[in-house]
């Protein structure tokens, strides 16, 4: 469905032509951002291949659309991905041990800066970086548009919407179907992609290992 399917269904069902296009948008929107947080969703895996290393620069700007980091290589100038070198994930409360330490071929994200930084300190320029990475979905302002998730689960951007506006009518049965319909829909998503709840609980070993301290984990949160 395209984004102006969605406003015409959500119009028609709630009986209300007047909701405005602006309002539907953002009902739409904040309804991806939701379901794009309960799972790592497979067409929601990106691959960013545009970083090469600068020579002495440990620290690089992250994917501006991250939610979580699931892989990261680097490779030579000639490298691909497959055959590039993997890193593993460090907290970044241990990054400082595993400097001084010559700990090698780790990687660890700085929340502060929104930065990835590499272990050890690259010394050689133009070297090749491969990041897979869960990110977020682009958000939809273009009425021709179309959501970016599977086209079979566009009715859930459609009960999301039309919760939110009985919600506001304070017809409370209404919404409460909607938000029912919403989660089971959600539920079904995550049978119908079995793969991507087993990459969800995928983790590095130093994770495993660091459960009690929330900077442990590979996952940013840039308060999007």
């Amino acid at each position: 469905m395209t984004l102006a399917e969605i406003i015409l269904s959500i119009q028609t069902r709630s009986g209300d032509s007047n909701i405005t296009e602006a309002t539907i948008t953002g009902w739409v929107n904040t309804a991806l951002r939701l379901i794009a947080n309960r799972d790592d969703w497979s067409w929601l895996m990106k691959v960013d291949e545009d970083d090469v290393t600068v020579a002495n620069q440990q620290e690089y700007a992250l994917p501006t659309d991250l939610k979580k980091m699931y892989s990261l290589r680097v490779g030579d100038t000639t490298s691909t991905e497959t055959t590039a070198t993997q890193y593993s994930f460090l907290g970044y409360g241990e990054k400082n041990m595993a400097i001084n330490n010559d700990v090698d071929h780790c990687y660890y994200i700085n929340p502060a800066s929104s930065k990835y930084g590499l272990i050890p300190t690259p010394a050689a320029a133009n070297y090749k970086v491969f990041q897979k990475y869960f990110g977020y979905p682009t958000t939809v302002s273009c009425v021709s548009a179309t959501p970016d998730m599977p086209t079979q689960y566009h009715d859930m951007l459609v009960d999301f919407g039309l919760a939110r506006y009985f919600e506001q009518e304070d017809e409370m049965d209404k919404t409460v179907l909607y938000e029912t319909k919403l989660e089971n829909a959600i539920e079904k998503m995550k049978t119908d992609f079995p793969a991507t709840g087993y990459l969800g609980r995928m983790r590095d070993i130093r994770e495993l290992a660091a459960d009690n301290n929330y900077q442990q984990y590979n996952i940013v949160g840039l308060g999007r």
